[in-house]
């Protein structure tokens, strides 16, 4: 029994160190896909839609992992997203996931680096102060530790970290990797906290 619980202890622990690196990236895709032009379906057209093609559901699907998506519908989106994914087999389900998942995070390293220097220096340094600030509130906060492991346990989370990790490791350039380094060292940081 203590054999089990002390697997699943690391494997959250490993999950969250790897989130280590994903996580600045994650923050900066989320910043640009809620900065970049809004063509996807609304929430509500999400909800109305009851027959979804395999394309459909995973450009709503990749366009539901984004903060952009008002957090107060998310929820119900994902619901809704689910219920659709849950029509289909479980090797399509899967695949339909990683599809959007691999489409979220590209189209948003495409944007970012479009952006002109100037506000891509601007984006990382609010994205570096929002860092900051996150640290210190899990540093003080057990409840707010608790919500941010629990975000991190659905299979979309899973995925969308595994992808944002190749990424930095596959597709950064050298300088990119320079100018993410101190958020980078702010979520260790932070990650740190969570392994206790």
């Amino acid at each position: 029994m203590n054999k089990i619980i002390k697997n699943q202890s690391n494997r959250r622990k490993h999950a969250l160190i790897a989130l280590s690196a994903a996580i600045p990236l994650i923050a900066v895709l989320c910043c640009v896909i809620i900065f970049s032009p809004d063509e996807a379906l609304s929430p509500e057209e999400i909800l109305a839609k009851e027959n979804w093609s395999d394309a459909e559901l995973q450009a709503a699907l990749s366009r539901s992992i984004s903060p952009a998506m008002l957090s107060n519908k998310r929820k119900n989106v994902m619901e809704h997203l689910g219920k659709q994914l849950n029509k289909r087999s479980a090797a399509d389900r899967e695949r339909i996931r990683q599809a959007a998942v691999v489409d979220a995070v590209t189209t948003s390293l495409e944007q970012l680096r479009k952006m002109p220097v100037r506000e891509r220096s601007s984006l990382l340094k609010n994205l570096e102060d929002k860092a900051e600030q996150n640290y210190r509130t899990l540093l003080q906060s057990s409840k707010s530790r608790e919500k941010f492991a629990r975000q991190m346990q659905s299979r979309e989370a899973e995925l969308f970290v595994k992808e944002v990790n190749r990424v930095i490791f596959a597709e950064f350039t050298p300088e990119e990797r320079v100018q993410f380094a101190p958020v980078t060292k702010l979520w260790i940081k932070t990650i740190k906290i969570m392994e206790h």
